[in-house]
């Protein structure tokens, strides 16, 4: 460091102003919170439960005289809107509507295509990380716009895996998302439900988290999908899908035939829908040889 250049400087400007390699300022503004719009559809964040408790979370916390970062927008003729800080517009919305004053947050302008601004979304989450649903949504919009599995995997620090893995779980079924976003199933169970039993996956999770209840469990496992692939004696039915390598067990013939039922419906829904689709999908009801 050269004394020369930083003697009797006392703040970061003074020291910017003096064409320092080592130190530069960047360009923030202010506004009124009010004034800050959101994109229909951008937002990756799921509403439920576990958002409003963030939400909450991050007011406490502002209230409380937490720094507030600043907001990443983009500007299109002349509206100023989100691409990173949707959490932050909400929380601080709600604040003003509940009668703390706050006249105005810090703002920097995000320069970058619809693509990138999704991107840069994913890899700047605050506070509370994306869920593997809400990743999973992101990166298949990566994927429409053009971006490659390894293109998002690099952006985004993760691995090719991974981000198949989470593409996966965004195009399977709303029960399957459901089920995830409930927390009634992980998302890796998920994901390889949904890798072995494609668009039933759903019912076939279904009837799984229905025995977790029955035995006082809360969600599916892999340790309960395993306990019911061993056969105990007392299971006396077997669903067959595709061929016997797809085999679920059930005490209850009912309780086979409503799953069976459920899957083959499905397929005709499916087939009427993609008449050129190759794939077949029946499922039968034995008794156990």
């Amino acid at each position: 460091m050269n004394d020369e250049n930083v003697a009797g400087a006392v703040s970061l400007k003074i020291l910017a102003e003096r064409k320092l390699e080592w130190i530069g300022k960047t360009t923030q503004f202010k506004i009124d919170p009010r004034k800050l719009e959101v994109e229909d559809g951008f937002n990756a964040r799921i509403p439920g439960d576990e958002l409003d408790a963030h939400i909450a979370a991050m007011k406490e916390s502002f209230k409380a005289g937490a720094t507030i970062p600043a907001i990443d927008v983009r500007v299109d003729d002349g509206r100023v809107i989100v691409v990173d800080g949707h959490c932050r517009r909400r929380a601080i919305l709600e604040l003003i509507a509940e009668g703390v004053e706050i006249e105005s947050v810090d703002i920097r302008q995000y320069r970058g295509n619809d693509a990138e601004r999704v991107a840069h979304m994913l890899t700047s989450a605050q506070g509370k990380p994306l869920t593997p649903l809400e990743c999973g949504k992101s990166y298949l919009r990566l994927i429409r716009f053009g971006w490659t599995k390894p293109a998002i995997a690099s952006r985004v620090g993760k691995s090719i895996s991974h981000v198949e893995q989470m593409i996966l779980l965004a195009e399977s079924n709303s029960d399957v998302q459901a089920m995830v976003a409930g927390k009634s199933v992980s998302a890796a169970v998920a994901v390889e439900m949904v890798r072995k039993h494609g668009e039933n996956a759903g019912p076939v999770l279904q009837n799984h988290l229905d025995t977790a209840k029955a035995g006082g469990k809360k969600k599916v496992t892999q340790k309960t999908i395993s306990a019911a692939s061993q056969k105990p004696s007392d299971l006396k039915y077997e669903m067959r899908v595709s061929g016997p390598d797809d085999v679920i067990c059930f005490r209850d013939e009912l309780e086979a035939l409503r799953l069976a039922n459920s899957i083959n419906k499905q397929y005709l829904q499916d087939r009427i829908a993609n008449p050129e689709s190759e794939v077949l999908c029946v499922a039968t009801v034995h008794e156990p040889k």
